[in-house]
């Protein structure tokens, strides 16, 4: 008997629901959630907002915190080949350079027209299978239904082809237009290469123009100076030569001053004095006539 009271009371404790110390959020109040804590005291969402509202310094940090998450967020990527089916995304996924949405709506336009055409064809088609004499036995009500019914359809299938007619056109003009802005284009371009062209040959004979002017000016330069400074050599070579018999006579002079002074000095009679006048007389007639240079005379 307490054998089996034990047992029951450890079926009891084997069914009994085991609780998780972490509160799960599916079952938790957003309401009643903690968000954050201040001087010790917990946070709800609403309370958060209401010291948001309140407090302007609360308001500016969380303005401040928002722009620095937004800073440091980046953009959202998001999937080139995303609404694209399996087949596409394996085979696009191989070459990620390429635009693949693009790819996969001008192939469901390339879809769309092909299944236009062909149900324009097969009404067509069925236009022309249709009898024009009908059945044996038929009514004239019969007939003229069936007739409706054949001009309904002829009128549907009239209406294809003309949509599709208008398409084709609509893609023509659309070609013509763009073959004609890109003959225009080509044609300005042409323009602007023509007078590049023109303007590049001008630039490039002035140039050449210039640079013989130039060099023209620069021999004649060059001639100038070495004829100038063939005649400054020569000048100088005569005033050098000039200059020596100057200094030549000046030396004369000098030495015959001094001995005229000792001859002064120790004579003391008149024939020392008659001599001195004799000597003098000599001197005053060579200071008349200074040597000159041979090639000055010329």
């Amino acid at each position: 008997m307490d054998r089996t009271i034990k047992e029951d009371d450890d079926e009891k404790l084997d069914d009994k629901e085991e609780v998780s110390p972490w509160a799960d959020p599916a079952l938790q109040d957003p309401s009643d959630r903690i968000v954050g804590w201040r001087d010790g005291v917990s946070m709800t969402k609403s309370a958060v907002d209401g010291v948001i509202k309140k407090e302007k310094g609360a308001r500016q940090e969380y303005r401040r915190l928002r722009k620095i998450i937004a800073k440091h967020r980046g953009p959202e990527e998001v999937d080139p080949m995303k609404d694209l089916p399996p087949t596409w995304k394996a085979f696009w996924s191989s070459v990620p350079h390429l635009n693949a949405k693009a790819a996969f709506e001008e192939q469901k336009k390339h879809e769309e027209r092909m299944a236009s055409k062909k149900r324009a064809m097969e009404k067509a088609a069925a236009a022309e299978d249709m009898d024009l004499d009908g059945p044996e036995g038929e009514t004239t009500e019969e007939e003229i239904a069936r007739l409706e019914q054949r001009v309904k359809q002829v009128k549907e299938a009239l209406a294809e082809k003309e949509k599709l007619s208008e398409e084709w056109n609509n893609k023509i003009e659309r070609v013509k237009k763009l073959d004609q802005e890109a003959e225009e284009k080509s044609r300005r371009v042409r323009r602007k290469v023509e007078k590049a062209s023109y303007e590049a040959g001008l630039v490039q004979g002035k140039l050449k123009s210039s640079d013989t002017y130039f060099q023209f000016l620069q021999q004649d330069a060059e001639q100038t100076a070495k004829t100038k400074v063939t005649n400054l050599a020569r000048s100088s070579a005569l005033m050098d030569k000039q200059m020596d018999l100057l200094k030549g006579h000046v030396r004369l002079l000098l030495k015959d001053a001094a001995t005229l002074e000792r001859e002064s000095s120790v004579a003391a009679d008149g024939k020392s004095s008659e001599r001195e006048t004799v000597r003098s007389l000599k001197l005053k007639g060579e200071l008349k006539a200074p040597p000159q240079s041979p090639s000055l005379h010329h």
